[in-house]
């Protein structure tokens, strides 16, 4: 996601094993608490429906308590 010519948030899904991840999600750090995170993966998110896949794993590093947030409004869950 572009604002102003600057990146300033990102997402990466990439397939293993057959299923769709979610691999890498940023926002430039002077950008964060605005929105731009939730609304790139509402588009990114949307890909692996469209193309038939019912469901997309995700890795989020513990404690990261933002993401975690985030990950579980969108209906992710842990995994123990």
């Amino acid at each position: 996601m572009e604002r102003e010519g600057q990146l300033v948030a990102a997402c990466l899904i990439t397939r293993f094993e057959g299923k769709p991840w979610l691999s890498v999600s940023m926002t430039r750090p002077r950008c964060k608490r605005r929105g731009l995170a939730r609304g790139l993966l509402i588009e990114c998110l949307d890909v692996p429906a469209e193309r038939g896949y019912e469901e997309i794993g995700l890795m989020v590093t513990k404690g990261n308590s933002a993401a975690e947030h985030l990950y579980r409004s969108f209906g992710f869950e842990p995994v123990p």
